[in-house]
């Protein structure tokens, strides 16, 4: 009975997600788009910065880091934007949700390895 309310689940999931990163921006018909941050949540906090080394984060975008990891650790990140666009004739409102990363950093001793996904 769990493994058809899982199947179930897993089946309504993959069919409400897309690959790709959706905007609602009005700029996105020319080809400018909106230009997301590219990393986690603690390289935001630091304003971008990547080459930190820290023993209980995972850094994804300097896999030398990869071997101060002591703990295996599970790191995700998603994002919701709510945009309100005005004319003089039209309104509208819409609502856009994300996921960033889903990350799995796991020590081997002097070295360390990570697997998730991180869409393109």
């Amino acid at each position: 009975m769990i493994k058809r309310i899982l199947f179930a689940a897993l089946l309504t999931l993959s069919t409400l997600s897309f690959g790709q990163t959706n905007t609602a921006s009005p700029y996105s018909f020319g080809g400018i788009g909106l230009i997301n941050f590219r990393g986690t949540v603690e390289m935001k906090s630091m304003g971008g910065m990547s080459v930190f080394s820290d023993s209980i984060h995972t850094n994804i975008q300097n896999p030398a880091t990869y071997a101060n990891l002591r703990f295996a650790n599970f790191s995700i990140g998603g994002r919701h934007n709510r945009t309100s666009l005005k004319s003089d004739n039209e309104s509208d409102k819409t609502k856009v949700s994300n996921l960033d990363y889903i990350i799995i950093g796991i020590p081997m001793g002097k070295f360390g390895g990570s697997f998730g996904l991180y869409p393109y």
